[in-house]
């Protein structure tokens, strides 16, 4: 491909890249945290609040987080890494290698990652690479924050509420778990926020999502928690 047409194809991925992240309800993103070189950054609540900037310290990306994905764009691959800021210094948890035979497909495949990052966060460690082959449906935030406005930012399996558990400054760190799976119903639908939706925080949300051949619901994993707390 041409030198010039391969810039430009880069630029638009990374374009989109931003769009989606930007569009996503349960990110945390800000296009002046990325660079000019074809990195994208964002972060999510949970990764945030778990590894939170140390007092006093200031963020190596200059917008007050200690953690951060960072997406890399190449020709046919995208290069995402999760790092950490600690004792000083910048450490990688996590890396993964997306490819695809087309910029449409490379995309498919960020969506997809995107929508596993809940279960991902949950097991972050260092030196694996993952590939994700699912396909993501696209959130609605209104609904988000509608569900939200209704249920509160408690968690409906555990009880989680990140305000009380590590402060105030955590209050409203939430996931909203749609009760049936987008990927099941495989269209685009009105969704109801208070029916179809439910908050969770992102262990529980991970949970949900790790039963063989579908979902637990909610109910299911509450009696699961109660057993093993006995």
């Amino acid at each position: 491909m041409d030198p010039i047409k391969q810039q430009l194809e880069l630029q638009l991925v990374t374009n989109v890249i931003k769009a989606k992240c930007a569009a996503a309800p349960n990110l945390l993103f800000e296009e002046s945290w990325c660079s000019q070189h074809k990195c994208v950054r964002f972060c999510t609540e949970a990764l945030a609040a778990r590894f939170p900037l140390p007092s006093g310290a200031e963020s190596p990306w200059k917008n007050g987080l200690g953690a951060m994905y960072e997406v890399f764009a190449e020709i046919n691959v995208l290069r995402i890494s999760c790092s950490v800021f600690s004792d000083g210094q910048v450490a990688s948890l996590n890396q993964w290698q997306l490819t695809g035979t087309s910029s449409q497909e490379l995309l498919e495949r960020f969506e997809s990652f995107l929508q596993e990052l809940p279960s991902l966060e949950s097991e972050l460690s260092e030196g694996t690479a993952k590939q994700s082959t699912t396909t993501r449906y696209e959130r609605n935030r209104k609904a988000r924050q509608l569900c939200l406005a209704h249920y509160g930012s408690v968690c409906k399996v555990c009880g989680m509420d990140f305000g009380k558990f590590y402060g105030e400054e955590f209050s409203g760190l939430i996931e909203v778990h749609h009760i049936v799976p987008l990927s099941q119903i495989k269209k685009g639908y009105k969704v109801d926020p208070i029916h179809d939706l439910v908050p969770v925080c992102p262990n529980c949300h991970a949970a949900l999502h790790s039963k063989k051949d579908g979902v637990y619901s909610v109910e299911e994993l509450r009696l699961k928690l109660r057993s093993c707390s006995r």
